[in-house]
């Protein structure tokens, strides 16, 4: 029988040691990050995503929630519309981001990535316990992963969903360790939860490259087992690993399952091997920021340049984890080679650096591995680096203070060892993290402005386009409440940007995949009556486009819009700059098109060929080209006829009609299979019009058109994610009560 007081003993130490070890790792946390909670201030950087794009995010988020309309499904702020929840950059659902439920999203991001900083110090943690090593070196590796540059520098360029994988790709590693070590209910359960963490960060390049460096050391642990004759344990493994694997994606289904489906319809979809590496292969000059991480300059000072001017991605290309960490992983790789799984960890170390490189080996993964494609900027390959590092780090502590104890066997001298090494790493971090992480007032992220007090005052539904990127950063529409045609987000629809491309040049160019899209100085030409946006103004006024914004004077054609007032000394945005003082023009639409209109004429485009043809030869404000075949030819509309925005809000939008003879609607909705429509309260097809929106037939007589959007197969994906969840449940149930837990140490 198990000596019971000694299991009693060790369990009361391992939980003293934790509670001491948490204790460490928060005040710690408060002593480097503290000030991330300054009232009344915001996280802020002219380089940072948060501030270009995130923050619009999350008041999309926050606004749903405190009216009542939950999650939002679908959001408006930007590109005319796009998916909300299942965009893999919203992350309404990932735990550690649950203070933007609570607080606006310039008061709840310092507190947000505090808790990304605590989170990875705890992961880190959980590593160390997974490999095998005590405390002091656990410790070690969770204040490294806490205090790492890497870490800091993301938090200073935005990086929400790109950290949300950082922080927790970690525990994929731990639980996977632990399972192959121990083949049992509670270690599969583990993996289930950091799976499906990690499938909710947001950020899939991580998880996609951890996934494959995973497999591979399941399957050097697989040959293992079969070397030493010990075959028979690993259909144990795999009767847990199984079932783990499948509740881990189902409960996360009700995110990939639907972003599965519409992965077609991203421009993300088509690449190539010169946007994937985007510039950020590393050389070998960067391996230098091993040893210093400002060795090749810092964005701080615009010292440090890649790609175009002023583009200081530090971030992506730095490699520093810390020189302490780095001696140390060394030392773990040399003294304990013969420990379990250093030579993985080694090997990984070396493979991740290697991959962050422009080599044969990279671009023959981007051409033969499924998947490799949908990604970019190989040297995140980088953050796995960090994590193998770090490893490795711990396993070298241990290696050092086995051996250091031997000649001086008093606790406290190895205490004293670990504790000035970690006060070092943390004084580091901490000097690291005030000189790149400001906090500012609010009002530098997003600012006051005096054209936005004018177009609160119109009540009607409208759209406005921004011309010219600097007039208006795109993330302050959803602040304002506005909704603008432009966008910026690295999941945006293709059919939207060919819609774009005919509104720009009338013709559609090569989808290059980005996060931006705008009306830019390329579309901006000299005429005798000054300067004219060359674009189709059909196609604006289809969008619903009431006022144009612009920081440079205007002439437009045939009285299309009228200066309505110039704003001087308004705040601008100049990405990677900050903010900057122009003047700003705020022109109306003098063939403002509602957000549902009736179509004068249909013509019928047999795919999407020809649908472009036929927009580049008609005028849309009249005629409507409609994708597919129509029951019915509806008449031209009577001048009497309505048709009135009853509702309108995320995702949803109730249009009131009234005709005579009956005729086609068209909806400024962006077009998606995902919307639903019901005339009536009776379901009625909705058709892709004018290559990228919506249109209805609506008969004779007054009716009621209420269209609502849902992510594909959100039903069905939301059951998946329920059943699996019992499951989850029911197993933590099972392992809470089964007999001899209490007992077993």
């Amino acid at each position: 029988m198990p000596d019971s007081g000694h299991g009693e003993s060790a369990r009361w130490r391992g939980n003293r040691d934790l509670a001491l070890s948490l204790t460490v790792i928060v005040t710690l946390a408060l002593v480097g990050y503290g000030y991330l909670w300054s009232p009344g201030r915001t996280l802020f950087s002219p380089f940072s995503d948060f501030v270009a794009e995130h923050a619009a995010t999350k008041q999309v988020l926050y606004d749903s929630i405190h009216r009542g309309r939950g999650l939002p499904l679908w959001r408006s702020d930007q590109f005319s519309g796009y998916a909300g929840i299942i965009n893999p950059q919203s992350q309404f659902t990932f735990p550690l981001q649950f203070l933007f439920f609570l607080k606006p999203p310039l008061a709840a991001v310092g507190g947000t990535f505090f808790l990304y900083f605590v989170a990875a110090g705890i992961a880190y943690y959980i590593s160390g316990w997974a490999l095998g090593l005590e405390t002091w070196p656990r410790l070690f590796m969770s204040v490294a992963g806490m205090f790492s540059f890497k870490l800091i520098i993301g938090a200073y360029a935005g990086w929400l969903p790109n950290l949300s994988i950082v922080i927790t790709f970690p525990l994929m590693f731990a639980a996977l360790f632990h399972l192959a070590k121990r083949p049992g209910l509670g270690s599969a359960l583990a993996l289930a939860v950091a799976g499906a963490l990690c499938l909710h960060a947001g950020h899939l390049q991580l998880f996609y490259y951890s996934f494959w460096f995973l497999a591979a050391f399941l399957a050097m642990h697989v040959f293992q087992q079969f070397r030493e004759g010990r075959a028979d344990s690993l259909w144990r493994l795999g009767l847990w690993l199984v079932p783990s694997g499948l509740v881990a994606v189902g409960l996360a289904a009700y995110l990939i399952w639907p972003l599965a489906s519409e992965a077609k319809l991203l421009s993300r979809s088509q690449s190539s091997y010169e946007f994937f590496l985007s510039d950020h292969a590393i050389s070998l000059r960067h391996l230098e920021t091993f040893l210093y991480p400002e060795a090749l300059g810092t964005p701080l000072n615009h010292s440090y340049q890649r790609g175009e001017p002023g583009e200081d991605e530090l971030w992506e290309d730095v490699a520093y984890f810390g020189l302490i960490p780095l001696l140390l992983a060394v030392a773990g790789t040399i003294l304990g080679w013969h420990r379990w799984p250093t030579k993985y960890l080694a090997v990984c170390f070396a493979a991740t650096v290697l991959l962050s490189m422009n080599t044969l080996a990279l671009r023959w993964l981007y051409n033969h591995l499924p998947g490799f494609q949908l990604f970019r900027i190989p040297a995140r390959f980088l953050f796995l680096t960090t994590f193998f590092g770090i490893s490795l780090a711990g396993i070298g502590l241990e290696e050092v203070l086995a051996r250091t104890s031997r000649k001086s066997p008093r606790a406290y001298f190895s205490g004293g060892i670990c504790a000035g090494l970690i006060a070092l790493m943390a004084v580091e971090g901490s000097v690291y993290a005030h000189r790149y992480l400001k906090m500012v007032p609010y009002g530098e992220s997003v600012p006051e402005t005096a054209y936005a007090q004018y177009l609160a005052r119109d009540t009607s539904l409208y759209r406005v386009a921004p011309i010219i990127r600097r007039t208006f950063n795109y993330a302050w529409a959803a602040p304002m409440e506005l909704q603008i045609v432009a966008g910026m987000d690295s999941f945006n629809y293709r059919h939207y940007r060919d819609y774009f491309d005919l509104l720009r040049w009338n013709q559609l160019t090569p989808i290059i995949p980005g996060a931006w899209m705008n009306i830019g100085p390329e579309n901006i030409v000299q005429t005798p009556d000054g300067l004219q946006p060359s674009i189709r103004y059909d196609l604006l006024d289809a969008l619903n486009v009431k006022y144009i914004l612009s920081c440079l004077p205007l002439a437009f054609p045939d009285g299309q819009y009228e200066l309505v007032q110039k704003y001087e000394n308004q705040p601008g945005w100049l990405f990677y700059h900050g903010l900057t003082r122009l003047d700003v023009y705020l022109y109306r639409n003098n063939h403002f098109l509602p957000r549902a209109f009736w179509a004068h004429q249909i013509t019928r485009a047999d795919g999407a060929e020809a649908a472009v043809w036929l927009i580049q030869n008609q005028d849309i404000r009249t005629v409507a080209v409609v994708m597919g075949s129509l029951p019915s030819v509806p008449s031209t509309p009577d001048p009497a006829d309505s048709a009135e925005i009853t509702e309108a809000w995320e995702g949803h939008l109730s249009v009131r009609t009234e005709s005579k003879s009956g005729g086609y609607l068209v909806i400024s909705e962006l077009w998606h299979p995902g919307w639903r429509a019901r005339l009536d309260d009776r379901p009625s097809p909705l058709y892709r019009t004018n290559y990228a929106l919506l249109g209805a037939l609506i008969p004779p007589g007054q009716h009621q058109l209420i269209m609502n959007f849902y992510p594909l197969h959100w039903h069905a994906a939301l059951m998946i994610t329920a059943v699996s969840f019992a499951i989850l449940a029911a197993g933590l149930v099972v392992l809470l009560l089964r007999p001899g837990r209490q007992a077993n140490p």
